[in-house]
């Protein structure tokens, strides 16, 4: 390693106040919802749950299925960002499809009283990374899109979430699980003259779940379903080269992240023997992500220790339902509004996000022994405004489309 002085001269102003925020689709940094069913009535998708994914959605509702069976999703998102800035100067975001599979597994245990499953997912993530074109090709202005933030940013999570539901009375169903959270943070970024930074890092953390469901009558029900924050210390490498200065720098790299709380209630009522509504309303308490550390094995000068994010505790609101329209078919839809917890003051090319309208819909045909399920969803952002006096002054506007196909198979 050289251990000559180091000046970022990336890092200007406000530039290194973002340069290591995670990246961002909705609500921050949590992903869409997982699975056909679910994403077919996201708005509506506690109190009613037909699969093993009950385990992320409402573990009690594993109580409902009679049967060994095992899910899988595949997950398509497209998510595409432009930032405009005040003089007309645009960037955008390449290489917008990012894919987040799930599988499920549950089976009912000692005479259905009973039943265990075990979840795989990726609750948070996705990536952002912005095309060489405009501020990010602008090589001879040092303050710059290119050297204030990162080109490429990726937030990647796996949730392992072993489950066990049971009756607690006739009416009431409780599900009860452990989150076991990877989570892994990449960043790059240029570096004036001509030079690059690699940042990445790694981590586990752990939490619990629980999940209830009162069966009013037959046809009415009200869930609650509660998720810990889940605590990741990041540990990694720091790499920087720059030529022009005669810089190569490796050392290590470390932060954290505390994902938020999670807490959700639905009520769900039959209106027929085909249709059924859901209206859901969710608690995130994202103001537990006020700081984002960054250490670095050897002291930089200019990249602070520590990078105030002060995002706000959100809630999120919706409704849903499906129709069994004829034998084994089914259709679905869902409306849901989402807060963003950035504030202006902490938002970047590095997590654009707004607050957001998501229409949903989905079809599934289903027999004794499997089911195929197609979600689709169109989430309509709010075009978010900047101006705080800094260099990610402008617009963000955005297009997101998500996808998932969902085969259960029954035994």
């Amino acid at each position: 390693m050289n251990n000559k002085p180091l000046k970022l001269s990336s890092c200007r102003g406000n530039a290194c106040h973002r340069a290591f925020t995670p990246n961002s689709l909705a609500e921050g940094f949590r992903n869409p919802t997982s699975g056909a069913i679910n994403l077919g009535r996201s708005g509506g998708r506690i109190a009613h749950v037909d699969n093993a994914s009950a385990i992320t959605q409402n573990p009690a509702n594993l109580m409902d299925l009679k049967r060994p069976e095992v899910t899988v999703s595949f997950n398509p998102v497209y998510i595409s960002v432009e930032h405009q800035n005040a003089s007309g100067a645009t960037a955008e975001t390449e290489n917008a499809w990012k894919f987040l599979p799930a599988a499920y597994a549950s089976m009912p245990i000692l005479d259905d009283k009973y039943v265990i499953g075990l979840g795989i997912t990726s609750p948070y993530g996705l990536s952002n990374e912005w095309k060489n074109a405009g501020g990010f090709a602008d090589t001879a202005n040092q303050g710059s899109l290119r050297y204030t933030t990162p080109h490429f940013s990726e937030l990647q999570t796996i949730l392992v979430n072993p489950t066990v539901a049971f009756d607690v009375s006739e009416k009431v169903s409780m599900g009860l699980g452990l989150d076991i959270q990877w989570s892994q943070l990449t960043f790059k970024q240029h570096v004036f003259p001509n030079g690059r930074f690699v940042a990445e890092s790694d981590g586990i953390g752990a939490g619990a779940n629980l999940g209830m469901t009162w069966k009013i009558t037959d046809r009415h029900r009200l869930a609650f379903t509660a998720r810990s924050p889940i605590t990741v210390d990041y540990d990694g490498d720091f790499n920087m080269n720059v030529p022009a200065a005669g810089l190569n720098v490796n050392t290590s790299f470390s932060s954290e992240i505390e994902f938020p709380t999670q807490l959700h209630l639905g009520y769900g009522i039959e209106l027929t023997d085909t249709i059924r509504l859901e209206a859901d309303v969710e608690f995130l308490e994202f103001s537990n992500f006020d700081t984002l550390p960054t250490q670095t094995g050897v002291p930089l000068p200019g990249l602070p220790t520590s990078l105030n994010q002060d995002w706000h505790d959100t809630y999120t609101i919706g409704m849903g339902g499906d129709w069994k329209f004829a034998e084994n078919w089914i259709m679905r839809a869902s409306y849901q509004f989402f807060e963003s917890p950035v504030p202006n003051a902490t938002l970047s090319p590095t997590i654009p996000d707004s607050n957001q309208n998501v229409l949903t819909a989905g079809i599934g045909y289903g027999s004794d022994n499997y089911s195929i399920d197609l979600g689709y969803g169109l989430v309509i952002y709010d075009e978010r405004t900047i101006n705080q006096g800094g260099m990610y002054d402008g617009n963000f506007d955005f297009a997101v489309h998500l996808f998932s196909l969902t085969y259960t198979k029954k035994f």
